[in-house]
């Protein structure tokens, strides 16, 4: 499951990414300083698939991206 979980991050990070900025027009979405794909691929690999992914929602919800 990790290393699912990382390709889909990488696969978000090479290409969607580039689409979903040029649709809002910005360049810089997150306000972390560490992005949050680059976080969610660390701490998926630090801690496994099921804590890191509820870190990664809990980081999602505090940058207010899903809300």
């Amino acid at each position: 499951m990790k290393k699912v979980a990382i390709f889909i991050i990488d696969f978000y990070k090479q290409f969607l990414s580039v689409v979903f900025k040029s649709i809002a027009g910005a360049e810089n979405v997150c306000r972390f300083q560490e992005h949050c794909d680059d976080f969610a691929k660390r701490v998926i690999t630090e801690h496994g698939f099921l804590k890191g992914t509820y870190l990664s929602t809990i980081r999602l919800y505090k940058g207010k991206i899903l809300v």
